[in-house]
């Protein structure tokens, strides 16, 4: 993800975003801290380079939204992950 930022900060397009996308669809996020984040932001930025398994990256939010509500607090008005 920092590496990712990193280009984007320079305007230099990611290396490889397929073999990027293929990686984080094979991974199983820990719901708490920053991994669920991490693997949304990639998957994001690379999907803005490239159409390449739109449908399984649509797929795979759904599936992992549920964590990521768990996290949201209406109160407070944000999300927490610890």
């Amino acid at each position: 993800m920092k590496v990712i930022t990193g280009l984007d900060w320079l305007n230099i397009s990611i290396h490889k975003p397929k073999e990027l996308i293929d990686l984080c669809l094979k991974h199983n996020p820990n719901s708490e801290g920053c991994d669920i984040v991490d693997i949304i932001y990639v998957l994001y930025k690379c999907h803005q380079q490239t159409d390449y398994k739109s449908e399984e990256i649509r797929e795979y939010f759904r599936a992992i939204l549920h964590d990521i509500e768990k996290h949201y607090y209406q109160d407070i008005g944000g999300f927490s992950y610890f």
